[in-house]
């Protein structure tokens, strides 16, 4: 929405309420001009900065200022062009020598036959403006003050982007500029003495009433947000409304500043959908590296070659396996399980089928694991192991797995005990792990199977310890 001048009604008073809007602005406000040197300022930037009225007039742009060098402050002043407006980050310089980043909206305008620059500035992160009380100078003064600044405050008026507007105790619009013209789709003299219902209809017109009543009510500043029909559309404005006081400090009316945020809330917006789509691909990118990590996980404990457990799995489950049955007091077996004559099958049939036979042999020990804590693995070669937990009685699992193998039926002609693939098999029974090593349950079970092979082969021997 463009600038447009102020109108104002009465126009014999116009001064004295150019000053009052101006005052009654939530950001600090100055004139210089060419050269930088401070013409006007209003309360809000003396208190920002520290200084009374009387000791920055005077003051030049680089002296309350440090964010932009005087050869870069030079230069944009002498390019500026009459009737345009540029936006500039600034750090202000307090009387007290601290500083605080600002915002500065600087316009150019030619009064009088002089070049000046209007300017409001807003500090970044100030808090809201506190009330507004009665002008700190005497009505003499502002009157002096206001017939001297009027055509300059007349050009602020014109270059400013928001929509401002001066009602009566009872809502009725009193002043305005041609932004609130152009928001209200009306002309000025249709504005003019009616309030807000009378200018937006019902509905937008009663919320708007409601919280003028509000502020006249309450004496306090308030800051909300409106949407408003534009151009077949929908815009949505911020509004800083602050009540007036006169000289007998009473409130006589309030002061209305609105300005446009729809595009500053479409980018926040598609900041926050942005932002969300980040997070969610980061989620994805998390779940995908979990899901990665744990198949690596699983690869580093599995077997290449069949599939079942390997044998740095298998270390850590049986001192796993140990440390439980050490607390519960409950037996533990392990079983150790060598292929007979498997280097004979090798020789015979060739390293491809001897592979095809370990991983048969492995389909069948991993079918004898039925519940969660038991475990087959690949202890080496043609080695296996068998882990159960909470076992006293593993020789009917272990007969079964002989039984399986047997159906299976996998020849072996170059076996001296039998046509088929064999197995021996070596077990041991901790009734008590507390009081032995793991290192030692392998020992007794690789005893074991050292057993049965001395006594024939194709033959399951199951030891205590």
């Amino acid at each position: 929405m463009g600038a447009h001048p102020l109108e104002i009604v009465p126009d014999t008073t116009g001064a004295d309420g150019l000053r009052v809007l101006i005052e009654a602005s939530p950001d600090g406000f100055l004139v210089h001009d060419v050269a930088g040197r401070i013409l006007d300022v209003n309360a809000r930037f003396c208190r920002d900065l520290g200084y009374s009225r009387a000791e920055l007039i005077g003051l030049t742009v680089d002296e309350i200022s440090c964010g932009r060098s005087p050869a870069a402050n030079a230069r944009l002043w002498a390019a500026a062009v009459p009737g345009t407006a540029v936006t500039v980050s600034q750090i202000a310089v307090r009387k007290d020598r601290t500083t605080y980043p600002a915002e500065v909206r600087l316009t150019c305008q030619m009064v009088a036959g002089r070049k000046l620059f209007m300017a409001f500035a807003r500090g970044l992160g100030r808090p809201l403006p506190p009330r507004i009380g009665a002008l700190e100078l005497s009505a003499r003064e502002r009157a002096r003050e206001a017939q001297s600044v009027y055509g300059t405050l007349r050009a602020v008026m014109d270059s400013a982007d928001d929509v401002i507007a001066f009602q009566d105790r009872l809502g009725r619009c009193l002043m305005l500029n041609r932004s609130a013209e152009a928001l209200a789709g009306l002309p000025r003299g249709e504005i003019l003495g009616r309030n807000a219902i009378e200018i937006f209809g019902d509905a937008i017109g009663a919320r708007l009433r409601e919280k003028e009543e509000a502020v006249l009510s309450t004496g306090a500043c308030s800051v909300t947000e409106e949407v408003f029909p534009v151009d077949g559309g929908e815009r949505i404005f911020l509004i800083t409304r602050s009540p007036h006081r006169n000289e007998r400090d009473e409130i006589d009316g309030l002061v209305s500043i609105a300005r446009d945020v729809t595009d500053l809330r479409e980018r926040a917006r598609l900041a926050e959908a942005r932002l969300k789509q980040a997070n969610l691909s980061l989620e994805e990118e998390k779940l995908a590296l979990s899901q990665r990590t744990a198949e690596l996980g699983r690869q580093a404990g599995e077997d290449a070659l069949t599939g079942i457990a390997n044998r740095r799995r298998f270390d850590e489950a049986l001192e796993r396996a140990c440390l439980h049955a050490a607390r519960t007091r409950q037996p533990l077996a392990l079983a150790m399980i060598d292929v007979d004559f498997f280097k004979l099958y090798n020789d015979r049939y060739g390293h491809v089928q001897g592979d095809a036979a370990l991983r048969r042999v492995a389909d069948i020990l991993a079918g004898a694991v039925r519940r969660p804590y038991d475990l087959a693995a690949r202890y080496g070669g043609e080695e296996f192991v068998l882990l159960l937990p909470g076992t006293d009685q593993p020789r009917r699992v272990l007969e079964d797995i002989a039984t399986e193998l047997a159906r299976a039926r996998l020849p072996h002609a170059a076996s001296p005990v039998s046509p088929f693939v064999t197995m021996s098999c070596g077990c041991v029974v901790v009734a008590d792990p507390a009081a032995v090593a793991s290192a030692d349950i392998i020992g007794e079970s690789d005893k074991a199977l050292y057993r049965a092979k001395q006594e024939g082969r194709d033959r399951i021997v199951v030891t205590r310890f």
